[in-house]
Order: C-alpha cells, then structure tokens, then sequence
C-alpha cells in the first residue's frame, strides 16, 4: 500500500494501519456505560458544593466511586481509590483539599512521585483554586529544581504543595526546625499520596520509613506549636493497579485505609482494542520496526489526536526518534534538564506534537486526552507496567494499543496477553526489615533530631520490626556490623542528600557540552557505564554527541559530551565479575542445599560491572589499547554488596568452558531472571544474572567457578529480591515446563533442559558449606598479596588498582597497615587496609612479617 493510501486508511482508523501488521493476538475491551451518585453533605452544599458543581460542569452528581469515596473523606477517614486509569480519581483528592483549604488555615502536601506528574497537574490545580473562588498562588511545586533559597518563600505563600518525595526527604527533613518548615508541618492536615502503586520494591521501602518519619515530624512540630489537634494527618492515596490496597497502604503508612475499589467503579470509558504484533523484542530491527510504525500512524492521525510509545532504553528511545525524524515527534526521558522537560510538557499540552517516544517516565498519571494509539517496544516487565502504558490511550475516544513483540513472547512465559490483561497484577512486595535501608533512615533521623522520639512513639506510628532497635548501629562511635560499613561511610556527611528514596547510594553524573560548558542533563553510574562510556556516541534531546572525558571533583562527577555530526551507534563491551563469599558468614539463613549434582544457596556477594571498551561497526576498541592514545578513554566500573542465590550444577551439559555449556548457563541465568521479572512485582532493572565471571571466594582467596549461575538484585546491599528462586524454584520450573510444552522451540528454556534442572533440585538436601583456613602466626599480618586486583576507594568510590606492596604508615592513632599502588601512569600513592575490598578473581591473601618483611601467600 503507498504512503498516501495509508495516510487516508489511518485518518479513518488508526486501528487499520497496525492491523495490516501480523497479529499474533487482539483483545476488544467493550464501552462502559456511566453509574453516577449525589455528593456527601459537606461537599454538595455551601462554597465546597457551588465549587463541585462548576467543576463537574454543571451538574450535582458525581460518579459512583468518587461519592463513596468523598463520604468516607467527609468522616476523616484515610482513604484509598482504587479504580481503573482515566476514572477521576484526582477529583477526589482534589475536592478533599479545597475542603480542608475552606475549612481552616490548613496545609495540604501532595506527592507526585514523578516530577512530569506534577508540572502536568500544576495548572489544574490552580483552574480548581479559581473555580472555588481561591488564589492561584495558594498552590506551587517544589522540587529539585525549585531553588532551595525559593523554598522557604514557597512554604509560606502557599497551602498546598505539590512536591516529589525525593524533595521533601532531601531538603525539608533536615530542615524541620527552620520557622517555615516547622510551621507548615505543625499545619499539615492533609497528605496525597498520587500513584501510590509505584511506592513499592526498593522506592516503597525507603517512602515507608519516610513517610513514618513525616508523621513524626510534624507531630513534634505541632507539639512545639501548641496547636490543638488529634491524630495524624489525613491521607488519601490513588492507584490503578495495587493487588491488595488496603495491606499496602498500612504497610507502607502504618495507617488504617478505607478503600474504594474499581467494583465501585462509575466512569464511563471508550473501549479499546488491544494488539499483541510480531515483531523484534529488542535491539536496532526493533528500534526500527517501532520506528516505522511511529511514523506511518503520525502521518494519518486527524489533528486533535496524538499517539505515545514507550521503550524501556533512554537510549532507545533517542534512536527512534533519530530514524523518525520529525519535529512533531519528541523524545521523553529521564535525564533531561528541567527547561527541555517542561518545553516538551508544553508542547504535548498545546497538542502541538503529533507523537511522543518515552521511556517508562511518561507511564504514570500524565492526563492527555489526546493520545489514541499506543505502541510499546517489548512485553513490559509485569501486568501493573503494561496496564499503566495502556491506560494513557482512549480518555477522549475509542483507543487502540499495539504490543510489539515476537509471537511467543507472552506463551514462552507461561502467559498470554489477555492474561496480562484481565488477570489480577502481581503483588506489591515492600521490603519492611530491611537493615541496609533502616540504617540510612536511622542516620538521617539523627541528622533531623528525631531518633529519641521515634523510640517513644513506636506504637503509635508502627515503626517496622526491629527498626527502633537498629537506630542504635546509627550513633557515633557505634559498632556498625561489616555488611554496612560502606554504606555509613557513603552517607556520613549530609545523609539525606547522600541517600536517596529511589535506590540504594549511587553516584550521579552532570552531562556537561564540551564547548559551552553549561549542564545539559544528568545520568546515574549504572546507566554511564552503559551508555556514556568514554569514547560512546551519546544521544540526547534529538541531538548527537561523543563522550569525551569523566571527570570528578571530590564527590562531584561529570561527564564531558562534545556534539558530533551524523554519528553511528557505539556499543559497549561490558564485563560483569561476581564475587560470592561461600563461607558460613556468605550464607544467608543458612540457607545452603547440596547434592552430588551440586548445590543451591542462598548468598551475599559482590557485583564488579565494567566498560571495557567499546565496538564501532565491526571494529573492537579496548581501552587498554586506546588509555595508550589517550590516558581519557580508561576503562570504568562500579562495585557494590549485594545478595543473590548461587547456583551450581557440576554435570557435563553445564559446567565447563565449552561453547556448550557457556551457552546453556546463559540460557538458565536468562530464562530465571525472565521468569522471575514477570511472576512478581521485582523490576528486569533491580535484578542481574551472571553465567560467566563468578568467582568463589573465602578468607584467604578466590576461585574461578565455571559450572554456576547466579542471580542477584542489582541494589547495593541487597533486598533479597532474589529469594524466591530458593523458596519457589519448583514453581517456577514448572512454568518453564508449561511454556516449553506450548511453543517448542521458542520457549524461554527447551523442554529436556528444564527436566534436567528439575532432576537436579529435587536431590538437593540441606547442608553445610565446607569451609577451610590458614592459622596466622603470632607477629604476623593477614594483608592482601602483592599483585592482587583489588578495588580501592578513590573519593568516595571505589576503582580497580594492582596492589604493590604493603606497608606501615605512621598515624595520629599509631601504625596503620596501607598498601601502596599505582594510581596513575607513574603516579605512586597509598591506600588503608579498610579502604580496599577484592573484587574479580585475581587476588589472594597473604601473611605480612612487618619487621622481616617475609610475605607467604596462604593456602
């Protein structure tokens, strides 16, 4: 069909254009008539009332679901709406506010958990204000990009605040006791909770303990104030896609919830029509085949209509957008200042694109009716993220949303698209005693004066098991326990800053233009090493440009990009070195199954991820070829603990350094980290899996393991994300086994290999690791062997260096055990004992005579 044919076909029905694809499967979901109800009392008379009517148009009703949940807010009740996107749930929390703002001198803080939600939510709050006879500039954002000079302004000008969490944590805790901030709290009366599903995993479980100590915090601030009140603060949370709203939200608030669910549901819908396209899953023919698409539905779309797609790369999705080519189609992703975010905010509100690419920071709650056609690159990691991404499609006509992925995509994980459709979403697991995050909440309520308190108030604000206990590891001069002491050390200076609500401590990077100078955006550690390694075409904001140089300044990084011209993508040769500690102390729970087919345990470990050059088109460039050229384009890394399950197969088809048998172990550690990315709520991105690299590694050395796989969270210290591989395997095998039955070929793992594994585990019984060591004699010192590959800390990270020698330095406190290294071409420096950690497999232990000087390396 020609181009202009399909422009005429797609004008008419966008749905004719992504038919003409190969449909693998189609779901219609049906119209939905409307269920209305009369408003409560306090919300269907007075100045609350005539603000109600005008916002609802004119009329006195309101849908079902909204008038069962503003009964319960009229009774003070903290109140969960849980109904489908697109159905109105904002009105609710909305109608709650103007209440409380009409009421009293009440404080009102809403937290958008993505900064898009609440620039995109700003001007409806204030049309809102206005059609309830209110200032505008009663309301205003705060975030990371609001000055922290401007902050104190903002909390006394306006009575709601729309905020990211991550700004109130960062800026407003350690700050509690400024006049400003301390006011605001002790008249905080009412708290949102906007797209409560995305509080969960690692985000989750840093908001529980923040969100505790908020309550905390402003009730010492209404102490402090003498303000007569009772109880905590309202709270009124929104979700489309929590399994269980009311154990969740107790969970993670320590709160009782009325919920108001989508059985309750009165919105009307569209319909929409739900595709699953074969097409490629991932990589440059899936970038096109998306791209392709993109741009033939854009030509045809009618002018009030707009289509979004998603793909999970940042770098992805600018590659799309470079092969679209067109102005009225922009880029959306994480990483960009906030002057290019809100330009494109802006356009998309003015519908003045036709089209958007974004990664999943467009998939929450932005409220666009003009979007009619979705696409996504790739079966999302869960139902909850696909659920999301389709409920951008349809608010203002029937919609149409095209999943574009091989054909077995869904039947190769045991599933099906209408499964990931209509059956209930996973659960939202929150990792409630975890001791590396009760550490860093511990250290920030010190900071925030609030520690003493916390223990008094354990009842009332629900602290999680064995939190108050642990706010003790958190004081000075404590013992802190070896699993935690890079995190302390990370933190002890301005933990708030230092530790974050979204992950675990990692180091940020600025994008700087090399010849302006000026910041163009910034990026995280992990995502740097994958996609703005030294030497990397780097795309950004429709724009390409070469990565010329890290750089850092004390805790300051940078990355410096030169622009280019017409550039070819770069891919890098990444390198993952796995360290499992396989001695009692590595063994969590003791959790350890052997058998003479091997064995499965359960592991702390530490995860070495490297950029050891890149490939141009068919060319491999090495940085230890091109550092000889240019000492800037020097292979780079990160190293951090985490947990992770260990498993060891020593048969023939599995262990060894044979094509064969690499081969089969990546398909395992692949197919595990699919199996178990899609049966429960733990993100592709939070989890890793490594077939080569692994290293077994006791007191005094390591070894290279080639018959293991592990699995592991990608989070520095580890949630035991991994977990169910030890508790659930059975199950898990057994889907492996349906799906193999169903596709053949093209399922995650051949039906033969998935009965060998079940063989496997059903002869595993639980044991003891057998552990070995070297007595050290009197006088002597255990150090790390000269030669050994190590990772020392370099400002506040660490990096790989080859240890030269050990030596005794004279300190303020008396002799400290330091070892000398090269740091540079020729550059000698020292580095302490505490500061070095081994990493990989090239190091040993060593005993150290410091008066002889006799080194003998144990064995």
């Amino acid at each position: 069909m020609g181009s202009e044919a399909v422009r005429a076909c797609v004008a008419i029905n966008p749905l004719d254009t992504l038919l003409q694809q190969s449909v693998v499967e189609q779901i219609d979901i049906p119209p939905r008539e409307a269920r209305f109800a009369e408003a409560p009392p306090q919300f269907a008379h007075g100045k609350l009332g005539a603000w109600l009517k005008r916002s609802l148009g004119g009329t006195d009703l309101l849908y079902l679901h909204q008038a069962l949940a503003l009964a319960s807010v009229e009774q003070d009740l903290n109140v969960v709406v849980s109904t489908a996107t697109a159905s109105g749930k904002s009105l609710v929390f909305m109608a709650a506010a103007i209440r409380k703002i009409l009421s009293g001198n009440s404080r009102v803080l809403v937290f958008y958990v993505q900064k898009a939600l609440g620039s995109d939510q700003l001007g409806r709050w204030r049309r809102e204000l206005i059609n309830a006879g209110l200032s505008p500039d009663l309301v205003a954002e705060i975030n990371g990009d609001i000055a922290v000079t401007d902050r104190e302004h903002v909390l006394d000008k306006s009575r709601i605040i729309l905020a990211t969490p991550d700004v109130i944590h960062a800026w407003m805790m350690p700050a509690r006791s400024a006049p400003s901030v301390a006011r605001f709290l002790a008249k905080l009366d009412l708290l949102i909770l906007d797209e409560a599903h995305v509080l969960e995993a690692v985000f989750g479980s840093h908001a529980s303990l923040f969100i505790r100590r908020l309550r905390l915090a402003r009730q010492l601030a209404v102490t402090s104030s003498a303000r007569r009140t009772s109880g905590c603060f309202q709270l009124i949370a929104t979700t489309a896609t929590l399994s269980d709203p009311t154990g969740h939200l107790k969970a993670l608030t320590g709160c009782e919830f009325v919920c108001v669910d989508e059985n309750d549901n009165g919105a009307p819908s569209y319909g929409l029509t739900v595709l699953h396209l074969e097409g490629p899953e991932v990589g440059a023919p899936a970038e096109r085949h998306c791209a392709d698409l993109v741009e033939q539905v854009t030509d045809g779309l009618q002018d009030d209509a707009a289509l979004i797609a998603f793909a999970d790369s940042r770098q992805g999705v600018e590659r799309i957008i470079r092969r679209v080519g067109k102005k009225s189609v922009l880029p959306y992703r994480s990483g960009y200042t906030p002057t290019d975010r809100r330009a494109i905010e802006k356009l998309l509100r003015e519908k003045r694109l036709r089209g958007v690419v974004a990664t999943s920071a467009l998939e929450l709650g932005i409220d666009l009716p003009q979007f009619s056609v979705g696409l996504t690159v790739g079966v999302p990691p869960n139902r909850k993220s696909l659920r999301q991404r389709i409920g951008r499609i349809g608010r203002a006509r029937r919609g149409v949303f095209a999943v574009i992925a091989p054909a077995a995509a869904f039947t190769k994980l045991g599933s099906s698209l209408r499964d990931y459709i209509t059956e209930p979403v996973e659960g939202s697991p929150l990792y409630l005693e975890n001791s590396f995050i009760h550490f860093q909440h511990a250290r920030c309520m010190l900071e925030e004066g609030t520690a003493e308190a916390a223990k008094q108030d354990d009842q009332e604000l629900r602290w999680p098991p064995a939190f108050v206990d642990r706010i003790a590891l958190a004081q000075p001069g404590a013992a802190i326990p070896k699993m935690l002491e890079e995190t302390a050390l990370f933190g002890r200076t301005r933990p708030h800053l230092a530790y974050s609500l979204r992950s675990m401590p990692g180091e940020q990077f600025f994008l700087r233009h090399a010849v302006t100078g000026e910041t163009i955006g910034t990026i995280d550690h992990e995502k740097a090493l994958r996609e703005a390694y030294p030497g990397a075409s780097y795309y950004h904001y429709t724009k390409e440009y070469r990565v010329e140089n890290w750089r850092s300044f004390g805790h300051c990084n940078e990355i410096e990009l030169r622009p280019q011209r017409s550039i070819e993508p770069t891919q890098p040769l990444l390198k993952t070195q796995v360290s499992v500690a396989c001695d009692l102390e590595g063994i969590i729970d003791g959790r350890y199954l052997e058998s003479d087919r091997g064995s499965l345990a359960e592991v702390h470990l530490h995860l070495t991820e490297s950029v050891e050059g890149y490939r141009y088109g068919s060319t491999v460039l090495p940085y230890s070829e091109l550092s000889q050229r240019d000492r800037r384009l020097r292979r780079k890394s990160r190293r951090f603990p985490t947990t992770g399950v260990l498993i060891r197969i020593n048969e023939p088809w599995f262990a060894g350094d044979g094509d064969h048998q690499v081969a089969s172990r990546r398909l395992i550690a692949d197919s595990l980290l699919a199996m178990l990315a899609s049966s429960s709520t733990v993100s592709v991105r939070d989890l890793r899996a490594a077939h080569i690299g692994v290293a077994l590694q006791n007191r005094e050395s390591t070894r290279r393991a080639n018959d293991a796989v592990v699995i592991c969270d990608n989070v520095v210290g580890g949630l035991r994300l991994t977990e169910p591989l030890i508790t659930s395997l059975p199950l898990i095998f057994d889907r492996l086994r349906v799906g193999a039955e169903q596709v053949g070929g093209d399922a995650l793992l051949p039906l033969d290999m998935v009965h060998r594994l079940m063989r496997w585990h059903a002869e595993l019984r639980l044991a003891s690791p057998t552990i070995a060591g070297t007595a050290v004699q009197t006088g002597e010192i255990e150090i790390f062997s000269p030669g050994s590959i190590v990772s020392v800390r370099v400002r506040g990270s660490f990096e790989e260096r080859k240890i030269l020698a050990p030596a005794m330095i004279a300190t303020g406190a008396g002799e400290q055990l330091m070892y000398q290294y090269e740091s540079d071409a020729g550059v000698l420096a020292f580095v302490a004992h505490d500061q070095v950690e081994p990493c990989g497999e090239d190091w040993s232990r060593s005993t150290w005579d410091p008066v002889t000087g006799s080194i003998q390396e144990l064995t």
